[in-house]
């Protein structure tokens, strides 16, 4: 097979590897949106929070799973998408206080989002349900933290923002498309807090082109989601 046959079969399995993509992040947001979005807090209590965590961790694992397998036939792989340089002791205490200045950040950015949005009380207080309680709750919630934060940067700010920016040549489109993508895949909140975690994922996105890294995007968003429990005291 010729260089441009082979070029060629490379790209069509990366378009199918993207397509695919989509197809599991468009699927897990309709399922979401069916099971949990809308329903009362008595409802979504009976669905169960160990449930819920344990089915949140596995999807996660399986989209970052899939993602990863689609890799060595695109010239791509994990360790050069979270971060291409070597992760020294001091590069990954730079990495942490950029963290910390992504999260104050983001909390000047959501403050006036918060008060255009206006999102529901109710809606709000039908999903503090899912915070945890209790020690084993606690863990399980941990592990979905961690997991998420890891996977959603890795797939969506590190995998489909490399994608779309090779295919449009524009980091603006890049960015947006993946924020897009992330706001769907939580299609089971109410629509003003999707609004609000599509505009994080833009945050995210910006900050992962400008440093060419995902890791301190990874330790906020870890630490974002390890304190969204004190949202529910």
């Amino acid at each position: 097979m010729s260089f441009g046959g082979v070029q060629g079969e490379m790209n069509r399995r990366a378009d199918a590897h993207l397509l695919g993509f989509v197809a599991l992040v468009a699927l897990w947001g309709l399922i979401g949106h069916f099971l949990i979005a809308g329903k009362p807090a008595a409802q979504l209590e009976e669905i169960g929070r160990v449930r819920i965590y344990t089915a949140g961790i596995a999807s996660l694992w399986l989209l970052f799973a899939f993602v990863a397998a689609g890799l060595p036939g695109q010239g791509l792989s994990v360790r050069a998408i979270i971060d291409p340089l070597l992760l020294t002791a001091r590069r990954i205490g730079t990495y942490g206080l950029m963290a910390v200045g992504m999260f104050f950040a983001w909390g000047l950015c959501s403050a006036p989002l918060g008060l255009v949005l206006r999102p529901d009380k109710a809606q709000i207080q039908s999903l503090l349900v899912f915070f945890p309680r209790g020690a084993a709750e606690m863990a399980l919630w941990a592990v979905m933290s961690l997991s998420a934060a890891f996977c959603e940067e890795f797939v969506y700010r590190g995998y489909l923002q490399t994608r779309v920016r090779q295919l449009s040549g524009s980091i603006g489109a890049a960015v947006v498309v993946q924020a897009l993508a992330y706001g769907v895949a939580h299609a089971a909140l109410p629509w003003k807090i999707m609004v609000t975690v599509t505009c994080l994922g833009i945050f995210f996105g910006t900050v992962a082109s400008w440093r060419s890294t995902l890791v301190p995007g990874m330790l906020m968003h870890a630490a974002f989601d390890l304190l969204a429990v004190f949202a529910r005291k």
